[in-house]
């Protein structure tokens, strides 16, 4: 669920980024959107990454590489633009930080003295949301840092896990804040408050707003930046059926590879076909509101299980070790923050989430203690295997030939 949610959400912001950079560049942004065009440019993106996914993996790694450039340059331009535009005229970044502190029009610049400035301190603090107005905005925010977990799929091959992959996660962590902060800071000192609330691409409008042809280069940064989230996504979630399928827990056709490409493709078109299903009727704020709740909610599933880990499996031995303060704290704060939208908050998609999970923990339930098993190769799967030319990859005969 979470790798298709991920899927059909990427694909629903790079298609608006680059409708609204065409918008933009045809004067067309005060007229009707076409909803079918912006789909349509991330239903064709997402087939270029998927093929690249199939026939070249080593291709797919350098155009990782060469996203993650992508971005930083994107956001680096986005910062140095607004900084400047925020040296020659502060006005709307002095009015966004007003309605912050008053919510509302407030007279900051005209006060005279300490004692105003006071209380005008004084009065924010009063009306400053809540616990759970503090919560859920935070809960908005999380998916911006989400990422941090992919390295952890290619453990195996970290060397020194031990100390490499806290290194990795906090460094990254790090400096994906400090440059959001920045171009944070660069948007309100740019664009009002309704501008931000209204646009669905925001760099895209920031940029047209500071000069029309910046759009097109944010644009090309942010779609750089989009495409690796794809194309990681295909990376690291696509192998999550492969392997299911291995375990007996999914049909056996998805743990099948191509014998030229040996990359698994009835997985990797399983993940697409349902992300696709499912960007045509959603939005993209439920989009988010979805996969935020449904990733965060099983991340704190696994840090709870850290406990029963470390209680049941004593003997085995662990590359790095994880703290208990460290995993409780994780546990903590995870569970509130999934637990304050449920609680305030709550969405359709919510509920079928966690409906979603149970029912997929009762069906693994039945399948590990084999009550009832998932049929292996059928006539369909034997169709599809002629279709797409795929096979087991135990099947080193037939890998070889074709390698």
């Amino acid at each position: 669920m979470i790798p298709r949610a991920c899927q059909r959400k990427l694909k629903k912001i790079i298609r608006d980024y680059i409708s609204g950079a065409i918008e933009v560049g045809l004067g067309l942004c005060e007229e009707a959107k076409s909803p079918y065009l912006s789909k349509l440019i991330g239903c064709l993106i997402t087939l270029l990454v998927l093929t690249c996914n199939i026939t070249n993996i080593k291709l797919a790694v350098k155009i990782q590489v060469w996203c993650a450039i992508g971005k930083v340059v994107a956001l680096i331009i986005i910062a140095v633009a607004g900084i400047v535009k925020i040296t020659s005229d502060d006005s709307i970044l002095v009015q966004n930080f007003e309605y912050g502190l008053l919510h509302g029009p407030a007279t900051i610049l005209n006060v005279s003295g300490i004692p105003m400035v006071k209380a005008a301190l004084s009065e924010s603090l009063r009306s400053t949301p809540g616990i759970s107005g503090v919560s859920l905005a935070v809960f908005q925010a999380l998916w911006a840092y989400d990422g941090f977990d992919s390295i952890t799929c290619i453990t195996d091959e970290v060397k020194n896990p031990r100390r490499t992959l806290p290194l990795i996660i906090i460094t990254s962590v790090i400096a994906v804040m400090s440059l959001y902060l920045i171009v944070n800071l660069a948007y309100f000192g740019v664009l009002t408050k309704k501008e931000m609330i209204t646009s669905n691409a925001v760099a895209v409008h920031f940029a047209a707003k500071v000069h029309p042809w910046l759009s097109y280069v944010v644009t090309a940064g942010v779609c750089l930046s989009l495409i690796g989230s794809i194309n990681v996504t295909f990376l690291t979630a696509g192998r999550m059926p492969f392997v299911a399928g291995r375990m007996g827990l999914m049909p056996e056709i998805l743990s099948m590879v191509h014998v030229k490409y040996i990359s698994p493709v009835p997985a990797l078109l399983f993940l697409t076909s349902l992300a696709t299903i499912m960007l045509f009727p959603s939005s993209i704020d439920m989009l988010l509101k979805a996969n935020v709740f449904t990733l965060w909610a099983f991340r704190g599933a696994c840090c709870a299980g850290i406990f029963i880990l470390d209680k049941k499996f004593k003997h085995l031995k662990r590359p790095y070790k994880v703290y208990r303060t460290t995993a409780f704290l994780a546990t903590l704060v995870t569970g509130y923050m999934v637990l304050v939208p449920l609680a305030f908050r709550p969405q359709i998609l919510y509920v079928l989430a966690l409906v979603l999970a149970l029912v997929f923990s009762v069906i693994y339930w039945f399948l590990k203690r084999e009550y009832f098993v998932i049929s292996g190769v059928g006539k369909v799967s034997v169709i599809i295997q002629k279709l797409l030319l795929v096979a087991p990859p135990d099947d080193n005969e037939t890998c070889n030939k074709f390698d």
